[in-house]
This record gives structure tokens, sequence and C-alpha cells, in this order.
């Protein structure tokens, strides 16, 4: 649980893989509670690439994050 507790304090910007375009889904909900936080994260989700949740656009795959 630290070492889970030491990225998240170093780290402020997370890719989030699988996140659901239906809001009421923990993985929205888990979101949206990160943002809440301060946190920047990219939702990560072919299925829905291009449409955005909580005001981020979901990406295709983690690879084009690692170009911005």
């Amino acid at each position: 649980m630290s070492e889970i507790k030491n990225i998240l304090s170093k780290y402020k910007s997370i890719a989030m893989v699988g996140v659901s375009k239906d809001p009421k889904k923990t993985s929205t909900i888990v979101m949206k509670y990160m943002q809440d936080y301060g946190f920047k994260v990219y939702p990560v989700n072919p299925s829905a690439k291009g449409e955005k949740i909580l005001v981020r656009k979901f990406m295709l795959k983690l690879q084009i994050l690692t170009k911005m």
C-alpha cells in the first residue's frame, strides 16, 4: 500500500485504462474522484476513441500519451 501512496504523491498525471463512458460505472467514478483531488487523468479505451468523459478525450492506446 505504501508503494501506491508514494506513486500517487509523486505523479499528478496518470492514464486509466478501461474507463467507461457510463458515468455510473466504478471506473468513471474513480476517475472523477481523482480529478477532484488534482490529478490529470487520461482515459484510455479503444472503443470510445475520440469521445469525451468528464471533460477529457478518450485515448486509443497508451502509446499516444508518450508522444504528448
